[in-house]
């Protein structure tokens, strides 16, 4: 099959999972008594635009990105519980996060992306830190601003730096290669 071909074809599957995507959610909003929204970073927007506050350790720890579909399914403690019923298709990057007054954004290829501060405490990581990143796969089409970050680029490693020893060598118990080398 010519790559044309397989283009188009995935497309159209494109096109009938966006269609039946949409009527699910309508089927699910018509239930009794249910909110149902859509994320747009840090809030979830129903279709007559009132918007409910998504608790970020939520969004953060459920990697949530702009345009899933959530449920609001109770409140606890003064925040809103929610319960995600659907995803949208997702495009994995990578970028340098960096730090631009009290926002948190992510610099890659694809543009610049907001990400919450629980997601920064969460993963442990800070300004300069490669990190990895999640953004719906239509990204350019929704103009986003805000991406998911799902972990560090890379496992952080422990840095070794030689220091000269403290103490003259013993011939009858020689040091390890390593005893002269401190975590820093």
């Amino acid at each position: 099959m010519e790559k044309e071909q397989i283009l188009k074809q995935l497309l159209t599957l494109e096109s009938t999972l966006r269609q039946l995507r949409r009527e699910l959610e309508q089927d699910l909003e018509k239930e009794e008594g249910k909110v149902i929204g859509v994320f747009d970073g840090e809030f979830m927007v129903t279709k007559e635009g009132k918007k409910y506050a998504v608790p970020p350790n939520y969004a953060s720890k459920t990697k949530l990105v702009v345009g899933d579909t959530l449920r609001l399914v109770g409140e606890r403690e003064g925040q809103n519980l929610f319960k995600q019923i659907g995803r949208v298709a997702r495009h994995a990057t990578r970028g340098t996060l960096i730090k631009e007054g009290e926002n948190w954004l992510v610099v890659c290829p694809e543009g610049r992306f907001k990400i919450l501060p629980a997601s920064i405490k969460h993963w442990s990581v800070g300004i300069g830190d490669e990190i990895n990143l999640e953004i719906p796969a239509d990204y350019q089409e929704k103009q986003v601003e805000w991406g998911a970050m799902t972990g560090p680029a890379e496992e952080k490693k422990a840095v070794l730096e030689a220091t000269s020893p403290q103490e003259p060598i013993n011939e009858s118990n020689p040091p390890s290669p390593t005893d002269d080398w401190e975590l820093i």
